[in-house]
């Protein structure tokens, strides 16, 4: 049996490095004189990575054999060395002497190329090319769901660990941190936080919460929320304040209509404030069977957001199986 992992090679400018970011560190008139802008010495040094390349990349490398496959103009000493001192910054541990500088591209075995052109030998390619900013692959996030359906990675066995990301978990109105979703979540996920909160007392808990939020911000880069039914409501609540993506299980987005038989008096019902929808960067994971909170309305609520995923389940997950791969999937794509 081959366990050896698919090869997989990525082209550098264009796909890897924004190769436009690096125009803002010269004079625009002096841009204009210029016909081939790679060919100014020093310029692959000033250049930044493309939305979400870094990641994707790193994900790649634990089910890939992850090869940079690149071109350096001919005529540009420079550039050798730039794209080398750019893989040691962005890749220095995922990439470590896995630079291939080639006009010959077609010369490289492999079972896929991801390329946004079909020169210097990627047309002869004998693997897959995957033509990057395309239609089918606009960018890295088609590229990664392509490969994931392709190779039928399983992402549950996937976990995520990002120095510079969180996730922080607020459970429902019975939830602990002993509770078998954040346990799930666990698993999965290095950088995770419980987020404990007064579930009777909607000012103290916003408090609560809110000062977990902004350490957490000052902590790391990307912080992601997930919240389960109440947790829903306020994962959703300081999604909009702070502009921080979230997931929301089954989310209690009407607690005045769903926590009266909790033991909720109407006043304390009166202080939650309406649902708000506006920052578009969630997920919600719904159940079909959900007996708990109205998720027909909720979808109608959240209609516009990225993405809505309806399973076969009650309000209580029962397995986690899709819950995991939309968090991991969210935790790479940030």
């Amino acid at each position: 049996m081959n366990n050896t992992p698919p090869i997989i090679y990525v082209d550098m400018d264009n796909v890897l490095v924004d190769f436009p970011s690096a125009f803002k560190h010269y004079d625009p008139q002096y841009l204009d004189t210029i016909d081939d802008k790679d060919e100014i010495d020093g310029i692959f040094s000033k250049m930044e990575p493309m939305q979400h390349a870094i990641a994707a990349v790193e994900f790649l490398a634990t089910h890939f054999d992850v090869f940079i496959l690149s071109t350096a103009p001919w005529n540009n000493p420079s550039a050798w060395t730039d794209k080398l001192n750019w893989i040691k910054k962005y890749l220095p541990e995922v990439c470590h002497k896995k630079l291939i500088l080639s006009h010959n591209k077609q010369l490289n075995i492999g079972d896929y190329l991801i390329d946004d052109r079909l020169k210097n030998g990627v047309i002869g390619f004998k693997g897959e090319h995957i033509h990057f900013g395309t239609g089918n692959f606009p960018d890295w996030k088609s590229v990664i769901k392509y490969l994931i359906k392709k190779e039928n990675i399983n992402l549950k066995n996937f976990t995520f660990e990002n120095k510079d990301t969180t996730l922080l978990y607020l459970g429902g109105i019975n939830g602990t941190r002993d509770s078998t979703t954040y346990t799930a979540l666990k698993k999965h996920c290095k950088n995770i936080a419980y987020i404990s909160y007064d579930k009777k007392n909607v000012e103290l808990a916003k408090t609560q919460i809110e000062n977990e939020v902004v350490e957490a911000q000052k902590k790391y880069k990307n912080v992601l929320l997930c919240g389960n039914s109440l947790g829903g409501y306020w994962a959703n609540y300081f999604s909009e304040q702070f502009h921080i993506p979230c997931l929301l299980i089954n989310p209690s987005l009407n607690p005045k209509a769903n926590l009266e038989k909790y033991g909720f008096g109407k006043n304390m019902l009166s202080s939650f404030k309406e649902s708000t929808f506006y920052y578009k960067n969630k997920i919600a994971l719904l159940g079909k069977n959900d007996d708990v909170v109205n998720n027909k309305l909720n979808a109608q609520k959240l209609n516009d957001i990225e993405s809505i995923v309806w399973v076969d389940e009650g309000h209580r997950l029962l397995s986690y199986d899709v819950l995991i791969e939309l968090i991991i999937y969210k935790l790479i794509f940030f």
